[in-house]
């Protein structure tokens, strides 16, 4: 039960400020993959069937961020490259 809904709200909304903030600075020089980004922002070594709920939040994060002009993403060797917008 939520006792204190504005609370909570304000929570949640830094809780996704701070992950948005982690996925820009988890972009590399050179460009990431959602799922590169993900590692970084979760800190797990490589991508498995258990890392499927943070992979999806990344990437809907990812999404946002390129709708927001934050990112850009590129195809290159077929998949899609992350660059930040400066």
């Amino acid at each position: 039960m939520i006792h204190d809904l504005p609370k909570r709200i304000v929570e949640l909304r830094a809780g996704h400020e701070q992950r948005m903030q982690q996925i820009l600075e988890g972009v590399s020089e050179n460009g990431s993959t959602a799922g590169e980004i993900a590692q970084v922002v979760y800190g797990f070594d490589r991508m498995s069937i258990r890392h499927l709920a943070e992979f999806l939040m990344t990437l809907s994060r990812i999404l946002y961020l390129e709708a927001e002009g934050k990112l850009r993403g590129d195809e290159r060797e077929g998949k899609v490259v992350f660059h930040l917008i400066e």
